[in-house]
């Protein structure tokens, strides 16, 4: 359901009160009230947060295609968006720039399967490479396009990550593998947990600032529709 503002209501039995909250990836607010709730309370609500919605929205950033031209950061540098029909249909990441060739209608779509493949290129060894320092094993690793998660681990010892993660600086990708990877040991937030962090890669809350900073700015970069959903190793 839509608001005439725009904002996207969902209904929820366990919701015990209305809240707002900003979707950088759909780039949109969603507001989450109980099924009791009167449509003149999510409307009194909504007009008490008016002036929060829309700062939200004009704090946006705008949002990048996989277009020629465009700019694009791998791995925490900005790359430009090249392409040429007679360069190889093959991405690569050359002097600041990420160029292919092939036909134009395809460059969005092939970049897209590149940047999936480039960060489980960079996520499979460090999250196994700290896996075998913790003397855990995981089942497999999945690339998404998560709407607010940079990784998850699951009870079955699946890995899922950002494909996003690819674009911030190597270290801030190696902060969340390790981050899941810990959960193969301790399924929580507690004090051992964050111990186990430390253990692997030091003190975290730089990489965790980073995200904060820019991680709306990540998921402003925009995929096309992208057949298959996820990739898996």
């Amino acid at each position: 359901m839509r608001a005439p503002d725009g904002v996207l209501i969902r209904r929820s039995k366990r919701a015990r009160h209305l809240s707002l909250r900003l979707d950088h990836a759909a780039r949109c607010i969603r507001l989450t009230a109980p099924t009791a709730a009167r449509p003149a309370e999510i409307a009194a609500f909504l007009d008490h947060h008016r002036g929060w919605v829309a700062a939200q929205r004009a704090a946006l950033p705008p949002a990048v295609r996989l277009l020629p031209g465009n700019l694009l950061p791998l791995r925490g540098r900005p790359h430009r968006i090249r392409h040429d029909a007679r360069w190889s249909r093959q991405p690569q990441a050359i002097d600041g720039e990420i160029r292919l060739g092939g036909p134009p209608e395809r460059v969005a779509a092939r970049l897209a399967r590149w940047l999936r493949d480039e960060a489980r290129a960079d996520l499979a060894p460090v999250a196994a490479g700290f896996a075998e320092r913790l003397d855990v094993t995981f089942g497999r690793i999945s690339i998404r396009d998560g709407r607010s998660r940079w990784g998850s681990c699951s009870r079955r010892g699946t890995l899922s990550f950002s494909w996003r993660l690819v674009l911030a600086p190597p270290g801030v990708l190696r902060y969340v593998a390790a981050h899941e990877v810990v959960h193969l040991r301790e399924m929580n937030h507690g004090p051992r947990f964050w111990a186990l962090l430390d253990s692997l890669i030091g003190d975290s809350r730089a990489q965790r600032r980073w995200l904060r900073e820019n991680g709306a700015a990540l998921f402003a970069i925009r995929l096309p529709p992208y057949e298959g959903g996820e990739e898996s190793i």
